[in-house]
């Protein structure tokens, strides 16, 4: 179970960055389901965000933390570096605890 929610909690990582960082993530970050270096900024950081949205039922199958889930639907409709560091440590405590 460690693995699985670790290898999901990477993933909300990469798809936050992408939605932070479009231009940087570009250079850093590979996304198997699409090529972002070929796309927009916009359309990284739209597919980032539905890759988010969906992400949220998986996380309420591996977590038994509610507020989780809030913290990452806070980050979709923020999308700020304050949301997303809270977002990170929130997963970090639930996956080490």
């Amino acid at each position: 179970m460690f693995e699985e929610k670790k290898r999901v909690y990477e993933s909300i990582i990469v798809f936050a960055q992408i939605v932070l960082f479009p231009a940087e993530a570009k250079f850093s970050l590979g996304v198997a389901r699409y090529n972002i270096q070929e796309l927009s900024d916009d359309e990284n950081r739209n597919n980032a965000i539905n890759d988010l949205k969906m992400a949220i039922p998986k996380l309420k199958l591996i977590s038994k933390d509610d507020g989780l889930v809030k913290e990452l639907e806070k980050f979709i409709y923020q999308k700020s570096e304050e949301q997303f560091n809270i977002l990170v440590n929130r997963l970090r405590k639930d996956l080490y605890k």
